[in-house]
């Protein structure tokens, strides 16, 4: 009778917060692109949409939580509605890190490079893509958000509906690794239990 009840209220309210949960805000869409025929062909796409980033506009960068090696219910257990979000699917922590100004200069000359980055070459067995980062640049209709995965070595970019991955080859990864490794403190406070 439980069961019928519990799962009559489900129906009833699909939306509503599992065992009085907060729900994490939800910030862009759910991505998409599942096709790989799709994403490869989504790659033309990369350069105009980087081509946009505003040179004078803020990068705010959000950090990705630690992939954890359990199961989904496990990482679902780890959310935080006070304190993390949903950016286009994937979790981050809401605060920002506060980017250097040099930092945000390479990393935007990074980004417009056309060269960066090479076209989607499949899926990797990686556990799939788990974002370390989101950078966003711009506000309003011009905002570009980019979320990059270092264990997958591979990209994704949001900007209004359009929708791009490609992977990043071993040059532009290192430099990314260099530029945004520094700014993972929350995985650091996290680790240590703050």
């Amino acid at each position: 009778m439980r069961m019928i009840v519990g799962l009559t209220l489900l129906l009833l309210f699909p939306t509503a917060p599992v065992f009085g949960e907060e729900t994490l805000t939800e910030v862009g869409h759910k991505p998409r692109l599942k096709n790989e025929k799709k994403i490869k062909a989504s790659f033309a796409k990369l350069a105009p949409m980087l081509a946009k980033l505003p040179d004078d506009s803020g990068l705010t960068l959000y950090q990705g939580l630690p992939r954890h090696p359990g199961s989904i219910d496990e990482q679902v257990a780890q959310y935080d509605a006070k304190s993390m979000s949903k950016r286009f699917g994937h979790v981050f922590y809401n605060t920002p890190n506060e980017v250097a100004a040099k930092d945000k200069n390479k990393l935007s000359d990074l980004l417009k490079d056309p060269k960066a980055f090479i076209q989607f070459r499949g899926y990797k067995f990686c556990g799939g893509f788990h974002p370390d980062v989101a950078l966003v640049w711009g506000t309003g209709n011009n905002t570009v958000e980019i979320h990059v995965c270092f264990g997958c070595h591979e990209l994704k970019a949001f900007r209004k509906s359009v929708e791009v991955y490609c992977d990043i080859p071993n040059d532009t990864f290192d430099d990314l690794k260099k530029l945004l490794g520094k700014y993972q403190q929350q995985h650091a406070k996290s680790a240590a239990g703050q």
